[in-house]
């Protein structure tokens, strides 16, 4: 069966491809859905263009599959029907490496229990500013954040609400309640070397 562009002109015999018993279509150059003038071998032209995949149950899947000409399969974007859960996966072992739950909850190496994120290994990172880091707040808007000084290999330092409550220095040691070794300034630090220093302002009980 050839098949024919009539939605643009129902009298034209504008030739796009043919559809074989085999349900293939073949077709010559790159292909325009919306447009005359595809960029790529196929390209979806709309004001908000959307591509659907759509099982024909409630339990199977779609599947992005991508390849390579050593490959029919190096990795795909999978959405599960069954659990509607969706995963990303890598090598032609299909190794899914990530997974996002039904509720939202992401797993990275792991399939995620009940946390928003389940990382398997180790987060690293790089190249942190002022007081970049784990930042979190609660529904109330409140501050929880472990971040750096003011520069990488400065220290770091623990912060609750509006207000810092620890931090570690660059030399290692740790300050709770101030925010230096200084033995004027009320606080507690604990050294590198197994020292505890206590120091307050008014001893008064």
């Amino acid at each position: 069966t050839t098949l024919y562009d009539t939605a643009n002109d129902p009298t034209s015999e504008h030739h796009i491809g043919k559809l074989y018993a085999h349900n293939t279509v073949s077709v010559e150059g790159a292909v325009g859905i919306g447009t005359s003038s595809p960029s790529y071998l196929l390209s979806l032209e709309q004001s908000s263009p959307t591509l659907q995949l759509k099982t024909t149950n409630t339990t199977g899947t779609n599947t992005i599959l991508f390849s390579d000409s050593a490959s029919n399969f190096v990795g795909n974007i999978k959405y599960d029907h069954s659990d509607n859960s969706l995963s990303f996966a890598t090598t032609s072992s299909a190794s899914e490496r990530m997974r996002i739950d039904s509720s939202g909850n992401v797993g990275i190496g792991r399939t995620p229990t009940s946390n928003l994120l389940e990382v398997a290994d180790t987060i690293k990172l790089t190249n942190l500013g002022t007081g970049e880091g784990f930042v979190g707040y609660n529904t109330n808007g409140v501050k929880l954040a472990i971040t750096t000084v003011d520069a990488v290999g400065a220290g770091m330092k623990f912060e609750v609400g509006a207000s810092e409550a620890m931090r570690i220095d660059s030399s290692g040691n740790l300050l709770v309640g101030k925010t230096s070794d200084n033995n004027t300034v009320a606080g507690t630090t604990i050294s590198n070397s197994g020292i505890v220093k206590v120091t307050r302002t008014d001893w008064s009980l």
